[in-house]
């Protein structure tokens, strides 16, 4: 990731509990010119429902232990219709309603040999470039 150029960061946990996300979080939430999009579902009482339901300010745990606070000024958005659990004839059906119609499909999580698989298939039944990356692999997108 270079500094100022746009980019895509796909992170865990799904409801900002912990882990890298909160780096993540961490400095993306104050700038207005950057969004968090949610694609999966938010429990009551996570720091991620909060942030979804319009949080404006948290607190979260630092690197040295210390509480800080965050002030949440960039957009947030929830986009429906993914799932942590969805199996490979729900994400083919998913792909399919898509419009506009894809250019490009990456897989990037799953067990490898499924997710490969899922990658092939979508290539060979809806005839567009797909891709596996591996771990750590850097994919311009624009």
């Amino acid at each position: 990731m270079r500094e100022g150029l746009p980019c895509i960061i796909l992170a865990t946990s799904g409801m900002l509990e912990g882990g890298p996300v909160l780096e993540y979080f961490r400095n993306i939430a104050p700038h207005k010119q950057n969004k968090i999009l949610f694609v999966s579902y938010q429990v009551n009482g996570t720091l991620g429902r909060r942030v979804m339901d319009g949080t404006k300010q948290v607190s979260i745990l630092g690197k040295e232990g210390k509480i800080e606070v965050v002030s949440i000024n960039c957009d947030t958005e929830r986009l429906d219709g993914f799932s942590g659990h969805s199996d490979y004839n729900q994400l083919m059906a998913f792909i399919q309603r898509l419009r506009p119609k894809l250019r490009r499909v990456l897989v990037n999580h799953g067990e490898k040999k499924k997710s490969e698989n899922l990658s092939l298939s979508i290539r060979r039944i809806y005839k567009l470039s797909t891709h596996y990356p591996q771990v750590q692999e850097g994919i311009r997108l624009f």
